[in-house]
């Protein structure tokens, strides 16, 4: 009986370590599973781990639809694409009167759709937004609102030098015919004001007449900021009632398809009444993996 406890005549059979024997060995030596038993958690695993990175979620539509929203506040912003000093008349470059006194006229156009917002994307040509398509007309000028336009030394400059303050006094919505020009059909608000701030610079830097040279190919920055006009305050009058308003829609609607899994799945009806050790039901383990 000594010989069972002594050392050096254990086998590797008695351990199990070579992988190969799962013998219990000369000492009868019992396995401690212990009162527990885990698994591999299936979010965690590396495959649904990437899953998940992908932005991927269950859905009960397997033609899902969506909304994504877009803030409006930070895209009050547009472009001067024409100045009138009668209403009658416009030029779409050359010089303003800028003197404070008479009333004059802007035509705002701009590039990105006010039904959700939608804009264009740097170096992407497809669906371009150019500035006066159909449905990009600036809805968010109201009486009241002072504008900052862009001024350079040149006739269609582009180098920012100064700008000028115009104070909004009247709003008039003009809808485009489809034609791409952004001078004369384009979907545009008229604005008729006075200038508040006045600058020795008379030129506007101007957007090219079919937007060729500002085009979503051209940087932003380098194109496009030096030549948009934004909302920077407002001169109402003390005791002037309630002011206008505009109603803005954020929301774009679109769809998606789902992927769908295929596991497949069988099992005798012995099998799935036999109790097992650690489940209780064999059908319901294959079924929740």
């Amino acid at each position: 009986m000594a010989d069972y406890f002594n050392l050096s005549n254990l086998g590797v059979a008695d351990s199990g370590f070579d992988g190969s024997s799962l013998s219990t060995g000369d000492i009868r030596r019992k396995y401690n599973f212990g009162d527990r038993v885990s698994e591999l958690a299936i979010a965690q695993d590396p495959f649904f781990r990437l899953l998940s990175k992908a932005s991927k979620s269950a859905t009960d539509d397997p033609s899902f639809k969506f909304a994504t929203k877009r803030g409006s506040w930070h895209k009050r912003y547009a472009y001067c694409i024409a100045t009138s000093a009668d209403n009658v008349t416009w030029a779409a470059t050359g010089a303003i009167v800028a003197d404070g006194t008479a009333t004059y006229y802007l035509k705002m156009a701009t590039d990105y759709k006010n039904s959700g917002n939608i804009q264009n994307v740097y170096g992407q040509s497809n669906n371009e937004i150019k500035v006066g398509d159909d449905g990009t007309q600036p809805q968010f000028y109201l009486p009241g609102q002072v504008i900052k336009i862009n001024l350079c030394d040149t006739t269609a400059g582009t180098a920012q030098t100064d700008y000028c303050l115009f104070k909004v006094e009247g709003v008039t919505l003009q809808d485009s015919d489809g034609a791409t020009s952004v001078h004369t059909d384009a979907d545009a608000a008229i604005l008729s004001g006075k200038f508040v701030r006045t600058s020795s610079k008379t030129f506007l830097t101007t957007v090219a007449g079919d937007m060729a040279a500002d085009s979503v190919y051209a940087s932003s920055a380098e194109a496009l900021e030096a030549k948009r006009s934004y909302v920077v305050g407002s001169g109402l009058e003390e005791g002037s009632g309630y002011p206008a308003t505009w109603k803005d829609q954020p929301y774009s609607n679109d769809y998606g398809q789902t992927q769908i899994w295929k596991t497949s799945m069988a099992m005798t009806n012995t099998a799935r009444a036999t109790s097992l050790k650690y489940d209780s039901s064999e059908w319901a383990r294959v079924w929740k993996e």
